[in-house]
């Protein structure tokens, strides 16, 4: 009889064994799920850049933050909190973005959301300077954000074009400007010109646009008026161009009293040609 009980006995012990393993797994897999982390689309990846330069009609540009679940989906909502890092960022609430939201929802049955930043381009200084918003993913009673080297970011971010050599192909070099670059992409639509030397026609025609804006901007204004652009006529006689979406972007039209032209007047203070 007692040879009979020790393989039942230690069968029951192989249960329980198994059944506790069990439990401990599936309490690690819960644990593990109530953390979030922002998922970057490249796993190396610690910032996203961004610029307005393309789209100088743009008063703003919300980029989604993908802030997902380490972990199985439940059956019921949980929040989170997604912070701006203000002592190390350089961007400005309310200035170069709207204030987040102190809590985000991540919906039953899921376990991936994003989060929207919106980036405003209303600071004239960023035609010249990039500034960075750091963000961080903060712990609630419903989720926690302790995986460390996946919980923050950082957007960098500004107005600003670069002088590429495909300009130097179909304008003077020397004229090249953060203005007269934005007033290509204003009047063509275009970020830049191809460098085939077989475009030349249609590269030539498209530089002969900027020329002739350049030349009678108010007519442009005139002609093109779902495109938003504006000149204002100032106090001193000269003329403000701007447009309605980003009103505090502001180029000065100033006459030129030694030969009574107008002329655009650059981030430089030169005159646009």
């Amino acid at each position: 009889m007692t040879k009979s009980v020790k393989p039942i006995a230690f069968v029951s012990l192989i249960a329980i064994t198994l059944f506790t393993s069990c439990q401990k797994a599936k309490e690690n897999t819960y644990d593990s799920a109530e953390n979030v982390y922002i998922d970057y689309w490249d796993s190396k990846a610690d910032s996203v850049l961004s610029t307005f330069a393309f789209h100088p009609d743009k008063g703003s540009d919300t980029i989604l933050v993908p802030v997902r679940i380490a972990g199985l989906a439940r059956d019921y909502d949980r929040t989170f909190s997604l912070q701006v890092l203000k002592d190390s960022s350089t961007a400005k609430e309310n200035v170069h973005y709207v204030p987040l939201l102190p809590i985000y929802t991540m919906l039953k049955n899921t376990t991936i959301t994003r989060v929207p930043v919106v980036l405003l381009n209303t600071d004239p200084a960023l035609t010249t300077r990039s500034v960075s918003l750091r963000i961080k993913l903060f712990s609630t009673p419903d989720l926690g954000a302790n995986i460390p080297e996946r919980n923050k970011t950082k957007l960098v971010f500004s107005n600003k074009l670069e002088h590429e050599k495909w300009w130097d192909m179909w304008f003077v070099a020397s004229t090249w400007s953060v203005t007269k670059n934005q007033f290509f992409i204003i009047v063509t639509g275009l970020e830049r010109l191809s460098e085939v030397g077989l475009d030349a026609p249609k590269n030539q025609y498209l530089a002969s646009l900027v020329q002739a804006f350049l030349a009678a901007p108010l007519k442009w204004v005139e002609k093109n008026p779902t495109k938003g652009y504006k000149m204002d006529l100032r106090p001193d006689g000269n003329y403000d161009f701007y447009n309605i979406n980003t009103p505090n972007n502001k180029v000065l039209y100033k006459k030129n009293n030694l030969n009574g032209l107008f002329y655009f007047i650059d981030e430089n203070g030169n005159e646009v040609h």
